[in-house]
Parts: structure tokens; sequence; C-alpha cells
């Protein structure tokens, strides 16, 4: 059984601070390793979010219309970019899945992405 020291512990909460500061309006949260935010996503200069939900959260309701956001930049489209630009865009998660674990393309579309969730 591994166990999470106290130094990693410290750097885990100093790295969530970063984030806050720097997406203070978020309504998610990142579970991205601050130090990944300016890996590169995609080379394209613009690209999709699409929020279609899917989860079991919504096995008893309505589940709410897919959205899509878009997301663009003259330079490479980075972790940090895509954070900002949905902050801005007011993206936010409604069910019990609030952390955005990671960002993939969508199988036959270079310039459409899903986000992968935890909860």
């Amino acid at each position: 059984m591994s166990y999470i020291t106290n130094e990693e512990e410290e750097q885990y909460f100093r790295e969530l601070d970063m984030i806050n500061k720097e997406f203070p309006n978020i309504k998610f949260s990142i579970a991205i390793p601050y130090n990944e935010l300016n890996d590169i996503v995609s080379l394209q200069h613009t690209i999709f979010i699409i929020n279609q939900p899917t989860c079991y959260c919504y096995k008893n309701q309505v589940k709410p219309k897919k959205q899509v956001f878009r997301i663009t930049s003259k330079s490479p489209i980075t972790f940090r970019i895509i954070f900002k630009q949905l902050m801005l865009q007011n993206y936010s998660l409604k069910c019990n899945h609030h952390f955005i674990e990671g960002i993939f393309p969508i199988d036959g579309h270079s310039n459409m992405f899903d986000v992968m969730l935890g909860s």
C-alpha cells in the first residue's frame, strides 16, 4: 500500500491554489496537473468541445441538451487555453461529475473533442 507523503500533499494544495487563482470563476474542477496545463491538445487554431452528458447521473431525469463550445487561438491549443475559454463561456457540468480529467479528440473528427469526467 502506498501513502501520500506530506510533501506530495503540500504540492497538491499549492497546485490547487494556483489553479484557483488562475481560473477564479471556473464552474468545474481541473484534475490535470498544473505543470501539464501548457501541454498541446491540438495544433489547429479552432476546436470544439462537445458537452453531451451520458452518465448515470441522468438515469431518472431528462438529460441536458448537447452543448458545443468553440475554442480558438492563434497558437497551438493547450489545456490552459481551453480552460480559460471554457471559463469565459460559462461551461459547467450539471451532474456530480465535476472533475475534468482529460480532453480527447472524438474519433473521426480532428477538431471535435470530448471531456473525460470524474466525480
